[in-house]
Order: C-alpha cells, then structure tokens, then sequence
C-alpha cells in the first residue's frame, strides 16, 4: 500500500513538473502586447556601452571582417573595420600627412555603407574620384563614421569619440531621418518579439525597429523631436568649427538655426538615391553608391569647396 502512495506522489509529482515547464514555455513564446514576436538582437559585430546619458551607444567590433550573404543581394558584401571601429579599406593616422586634404563622413546606415562591400560604398567611391584627379597636387582622404541606426545625437557622441582626433578639413553630414531617437528606439526594441527573419523573406524589413521607431514619434511628436535634434547639432558645432557639408531632402534639412552658421552648406541628394538603384531593404545598392559618390565628388569641385593646388 505505501509503494503505491510513492507511485501516486512520483506520478502527481511529475505531472506539476510537466504543467510547469508548459507555462514556462507559453509565457516565453506570448505575444508581446504589440502583437509581434522578435529573436534576441545578435550582437557578435556591435560593442555597446553606456555613454554619458545614452544606454545603448554602440560601434562596429573592431578589427572586424564580416561576409553578408542574403539572397537579394547582388553579391556577397564583405564588410572591413579597421582598428579604430571604421567601416573602410585602410587604417588612417591621426596625425594628417602632410599636403593632405582630410573628409570626415558622418551618418547612419546610408553613410556606413549596410549591404554593401566596404570597397563599393560611396565614401570610398569619393576617395577614389578625388585622388585620381589628374596633375592633382593634393592627397585626398576620406574617413567614415557612419554606423547603421544612428540618429543625431549618436553620431555626434561618435564624432567626439572618434572623429574630432583625425581633425578633418571638411565634414560631409548624410542626414537622413532627422525624426529618428535611437536611444529610446532601442529600449523600445527589448520590448518586441518578432522572427525578422521570417519577415525578411516575405519582403519586410527592419520591422521590430520600425514599430519602436513609430512608438517614439507618438510620444514625443515631430516638433519636440525635431527641437532635440537642433540641441544636438549645436552641440557638434562646440566641438568641430570647420566647414560641414549636409545632404538633406527637405524632410530632414535641419533647422534655420543650425543652418544659419556661416560654415554650413546643404544640398539635396543625388540620382544614386533614385528607387532604380535601390537594394529590397531600402540601401542603395552597388551602383547606387558609386553615382553617389561621383556625384559628391563633382559637386566638391565645381562648388570650389576643395581645390587641387
């Protein structure tokens, strides 16, 4: 009779093991109350680290060489970062050669270069145009500090990191969402459980950032937004005094205020953004980026901003 009772409390005992782990298990895959499902970010090819008031700043790991291979790609993208967490070709010295003509790039993943092989990306392209300029006395160099998912506030705390030590001649500013907060859109990204993966093949990219991204702009709207977007480019203006140049359509052309200092220029966008010369995620693909570049570099000198004497 007591074997039995042990049999029925063994058996009792392992069926509240197995209802255990079942809620445990359906509590781990519930739905998020946005109604979306998300895998863990992977985070093998970005370093995070809190800076200043920002929790999720991050950089490329360095001395990095990552191969993206998608099947709507048109090659496989090997992606190259040097020493000092740059997406480029060469290692730069911080002290500037002399008779050297030093750009910093600065920007999100339309800077960086997402999808594309470091050597095609249009920061490269423009270093190449620039250098093989014929009877050009001047050595041309063309740093980028690009990083996909940057917003203003990010690039700037970059540039103070990283950049202002090259001290660049000029500064070219791809902006290209001037209503994006990515700090706070990254909190809002822990939040979201969603298959990216699964929504990649369907057509849908970025899906998890994008929904965080609209949370963002809900709450705080476009002015506000917009308002914090000026106090970080005024910021960038205390710590680097030299030209800037700022590509912006009208929907991401920064404010009268910033604007108005006396070494600004803005221009639009050229044909390398033209949906013909786009990726399915939205990037500029490798043509796009070489007529961005040519074009970037075409304007350098038609406008005078650099010469070759």
């Amino acid at each position: 009779m007591q074997s039995n009772n042990t049999v029925r409390v063994l058996i009792i005992g392992e069926i509240l093991v197995i209802c255990v782990l079942s809620i445990i298990i359906l509590l781990r895959n519930k739905p998020s109350t946005l109604g979306i499902y998300i895998n863990k970010i992977d985070k093998k090819n970005i370093k995070f680290k809190e800076v200043r008031a920002l929790k999720n700043f991050y950089e490329p790991q360095p001395n990095l060489k990552e191969v993206i291979n998608k099947e709507w790609l048109q090659e496989d993208a090997v992606i190259t970062i040097n020493s000092d967490t740059l997406n480029e070709r060469f290692e730069y010295p911080i002290l500037k050669p002399d008779n050297t003509y030093r750009i910093m790039t600065l920007g999100d993943s339309l800077t960086y270069g997402l999808n594309v092989s470091t050597e095609y990306n249009w920061t490269e392209v423009l270093e190449d145009e620039l250098n093989n300029i014929k009877n050009c006395k001047v050595n041309f160099e063309v740093v980028n500090l690009g990083v996909q998912g940057y917003d203003t506030e990010f690039t700037v705390e970059r540039f103070n990191l990283r950049g202002k030590k090259y001290d660049p001649d000029l500064v070219i500013w791809f902006v290209t969402d001037i209503e994006r907060m990515t700090d706070e859109t990254l909190e809002n990204t822990k939040k979201i459980n969603i298959d990216e993966n699964k929504l990649e093949s369907e057509g849908k990219f970025y899906e998890a950032w994008n929904f965080a991204s609209r949370a963002v702009f809900k709450k705080y709207g476009r002015d506000k937004i917009v308002q914090f977007q000026e106090k970080q480019f005024l910021r960038f203006f205390e710590l680097y005094s030299g030209p800037i140049l700022f590509i912006a359509d009208n929907l991401n052309r920064p404010s009268e205020r910033v604007l108005e200092n006396k070494y600004v220029t803005i221009i639009e966008p050229g044909n390398g953004m033209d949906l013909k010369y786009r990726l399915p995620d939205g990037h500029m693909n490798i043509e796009g980026n070489r007529i961005f570049g040519q074009e970037i570099a075409k304007y350098l000198l038609s406008s005078k901003t650099i010469s070759c004497n």
